[in-house]
């Protein structure tokens, strides 16, 4: 069987990066609400590390972005359809500042977790409390933008007279619950489970989110330990 070649406008590359951010509100706003908190942080009079400030200024703009994905994705009149390729626009390039973001964010974390060894009580709880929830939005926001990237990059397949390239059981128009759950099992078990992958382009999707899992969560587990080590 001939597979007819993709439609110029299913595959076609939007503008530039600023047009793409232009495109991507939830975005503009995560980054805008960390920077916010950033000098806030930074002019305020209190007496902080800078990792402790940067830590904050993520989780602030990591979980509103997060927020505001998760309610895109839960509104009655949610349609990845429609959604996911603005989302996904420029792809890779979005995916890889993610994923450079998070690891970011790994590094403030051991940076922050020097001290804590040393800390006792309140402060060191607060602390803790602080890494933890920075490696918990970390992971999360990896995921979600695999989720999105699996959406966008289905919906345009399919646009363009093309399988979807992956196969829901049950499921043959998908809603962003699949994509979300094809993001989340391979992000836990570097692997694809009930869902079927039929395209080369999303098995590259896969091997990629797997080895970016493995090591982000091999990361995420010798600081957990470094984490408990710190309370004997």
């Amino acid at each position: 069987m001939t597979i007819p070649p993709p439609s110029p406008a299913a595959d076609e590359e939007p503008g530039g990066f600023l047009v793409t951010l232009a495109h991507r509100p939830r975005l503009l706003a995560g980054a805008a609400i960390m920077i916010a908190t950033y000098f806030v942080l930074l002019f305020a009079p209190l007496v902080m590390r800078e990792s402790t400030r940067l830590l904050i200024a993520w989780n602030a703009g990591s979980w509103a972005y997060l927020l505001l994905i998760a309610q895109m994705m839960r509104r009655p009149t949610a349609d990845p359809r429609v959604e996911a390729r603005p989302e996904d626009e420029n792809q890779w390039v979005l995916v890889v500042l993610g994923v450079t973001a998070s690891c970011a964010a790994l590094a403030a974390i051991v940076w922050d977790l020097g001290p804590v060894k040393t800390m006792d009580g309140f402060g060191k709880a607060e602390h803790v409390a602080l890494v933890v929830t920075s490696l918990l939005s970390a992971w999360t926001y990896i995921q979600v933008l695999f989720a999105i990237h699996y959406a966008g990059v289905f919906f345009a397949a399919v646009a363009g007279g093309r399988p979807g390239g992956l196969d829901f059981p049950g499921k043959p128009d998908p809603e962003w619950t699949e994509f979300v759950y094809q993001a989340f099992t391979v992000g836990c078990t570097f692997a694809s489970s009930d869902t079927s992958v039929t395209s080369t382009r999303m098995r590259r999707i896969c091997v990629i989110q797997g080895v970016v899992a493995f090591f982000f969560n091999t990361i995420i587990v010798a600081l957990a330990i470094n984490i408990a080590a710190g309370f004997f």
